[in-house]
């Protein structure tokens, strides 16, 4: 009977779904590259996003990748290898540099990464210092996959790389010889496998930022933007996605574009 109990309480947990608001549209590294469609939704609706489900598989995606996220920058940590903010959770102290233990009470401090704000929020998975120097050479972005995307890569997003291509560039600019970026695929059943694929530094934040900037005027004047989707998976996860593959698609985005310039003009 208690058998009976515990499974039908599990069971109905792992099919609960609560209503959620998804995440206001905001220019930063993860978001790239930009979608017109999603920038338009967001002006005209006054970044009040569009009510989304959550499930017990999200959440647990979302902490895994995480976990595994947090557990490859602490182990470069020990190894010197990583840049970054490292915070003492004992004595309070924090230092910028490769060091994770503590010079003052030699206690083993919590890794924060490297921000940004402009020209957008970018948060930097891993600066790696050289083999040959003290100076960081190399930038890492982490990213998690299931069993069967892992074995599939075989280059990586062009979302991902456009993101990590940003970074490197914020780090040449604050002086840092960047010579390699690298997008490092970690399998979410033996995390301790990674992928990797490195490339050549190219600049490409001045052309993102022209981009956003004609999105954002285009959405101001109530233009109605083409379904044109930036990379292939974009629409995957996208919490816009009812609104671009509705029949009624540009009968939503008109009513829409309606509203907004009558409430601003």
């Amino acid at each position: 009977m208690r058998v009976r109990t515990t499974s039908a309480i599990l069971d109905a947990v792992t099919k609960i779904t609560r209503v959620t608001r998804a995440k206001p549209f905001k220019l930063r590294g993860s978001n790239l590259p930009i979608c017109k469609s999603d920038h338009a939704l967001a002006l005209w609706t006054e970044n009040a996003p569009p009510i989304e489900r959550l499930s017990l598989i999200n959440v647990v995606s979302f902490a895994v990748g995480e976990a595994v996220h947090r557990a490859w920058q602490t182990w470069l940590g020990d190894e010197g290898l990583i840049y970054g903010n490292w915070a003492c959770p004992r004595c309070g102290r924090i230092d910028i540099g490769y060091q994770r233990q503590c010079p003052t009470c030699y206690a083993h401090r919590n890794y924060h990464e490297i921000a940004y704000s402009e020209p957008f929020g970018m948060k930097v998975d891993a600066p790696i210092k050289s083999f040959y120097s003290d100076r960081v050479d190399q930038v890492w972005e982490f990213k998690t996959a299931g069993q069967d995307k892992w074995q599939e890569k075989t280059r990586a997003d062009e979302s991902h790389i456009l993101q990590v291509q940003c970074y490197g560039e914020k780090l040449r600019n604050d002086g840092w010889p960047i010579k390699t970026v690298a997008v490092v695929y970690l399998n979410r059943n033996s995390p301790w496998q990674p992928k990797a694929f490195a490339y050549k530094p190219v600049k490409v934040l001045d052309k993102i930022t022209a981009s956003f900037e004609e999105s954002r005027d285009a959405a101001q004047k109530g233009r109605i933007p083409d379904h044109e989707p930036p990379t292939d998976d974009a629409c995957t996860w996208c919490k816009w996605k009812w609104y671009c593959y509705a029949p009624s698609r540009n009968r939503i985005f008109k009513k829409l574009s309606r509203e907004y310039l009558s409430r601003t003009r």
